[in-house]
């Protein structure tokens, strides 16, 4: 932060929140003595992820590699005709950032790691022969990966993670089956609520990276859509979708998306953060 020229009541209120930090624990009016916290930051800090960012602004980066962080979750990318020349610059990438994080002795979880080869070839000699190695531990080539609560298959058709959102969706249901189901006593007004602030969010998060996907993954999303409504609504397995959406207010998930999207790209297009201006330019 120096280096960065901060204000220096800037660096005050930082150096506050770091040092001189302790905890205990309280169990049935029991309180365990207090522990110092010698590093580190809060679980949950608002300021936690900012100050990572910080922490990290000098990471060695190569050239030829995309890289993408978010707090602590870091992502990079290579892309070759020749899957061997992947796994170089994607080994040359890990050993650069192991050296930065040897120097300020911080670590990688290699358990928590995975590695994915985007591709559509299925011959084995255009597929990666050798695995990503981080802190000498063999990283193997996963069909699917998640990042950011997103799941990505190697051929990007998100048919995998919109699998999992259906399951998600199920788990849900069960969760608040006691409210939404026919014989509720909730009323409809409520249970819709509960649709758009729970079951919504969780079907369409990420749309912007899968909304283009094949129309048949997006079809399952919205039977699982007219499912829910109907069960909330008391309505027949077999009421008409136009109708069912008209009366509950709730546009198809294609229509959301459509109606949506546009906005999302004009806040890229608009927003102060070159990153996501670049976001939109490669779009466009």
């Amino acid at each position: 932060m120096l280096l960065g020229n901060f204000p220096s009541y800037i660096l005050k209120l930082i150096r506050s929140f770091l040092v001189n930090r302790s905890y205990h624990v309280a169990v049935n009016g029991h309180t365990s003595d207090r522990y110092e916290v010698p590093f580190g930051v809060p679980q949950g800090a608002v300021l936690s992820p900012t100050l990572y960012n910080i922490f990290t602004a000098d990471m060695v980066m190569l050239d030829d590699v995309q890289y993408y962080l978010f707090a602590d979750d870091t992502g990079f990318i290579a892309a070759d005709s020749d899957p061997v020349i992947v796994v170089d610059k994607l080994q040359a990438a890990q050993n650069a950032i192991e050296n930065y994080q040897r120097k300020w002795k911080i670590k990688t979880n290699a358990n928590k790691s995975q590695a994915i080869f985007f591709t559509r070839k299925r011959s084995p000699q255009k597929l990666p022969q050798q695995a990503i190695s981080i802190w000498g531990q063999h990283i193997p080539w996963s069909d699917d990966v998640g990042y950011l609560g997103l799941t990505l298959d190697r051929r990007l058709t998100f048919a995998t993670h919109v699998n999992k959102v259906l399951g998600k969706c199920d788990k849900l249901t069960r969760m608040l089956y006691p409210l939404i189901n026919r014989r509720s006593h909730l009323d409809k007004n409520s249970k819709l609520l509960l649709y758009k602030l729970v079951f919504m969010p969780s079907m369409t998060y990420g749309f912007p990276a899968w909304f283009d996907c094949a129309a048949t993954h997006r079809k399952k999303l919205q039977t699982k859509q007219n499912r829910l409504l109907k069960m909330m609504l008391n309505l027949d397995p077999f009421h008409p979708t136009e109708d069912l959406h008209r009366l509950a207010k709730v546009e198809l998930i294609d229509e959301w998306i459509q109606r949506v999207l546009p906005k999302f790209w004009l806040g890229c297009a608009t927003s102060a953060n070159p990153l996501l201006e670049q976001l939109t330019a490669r779009r466009l």
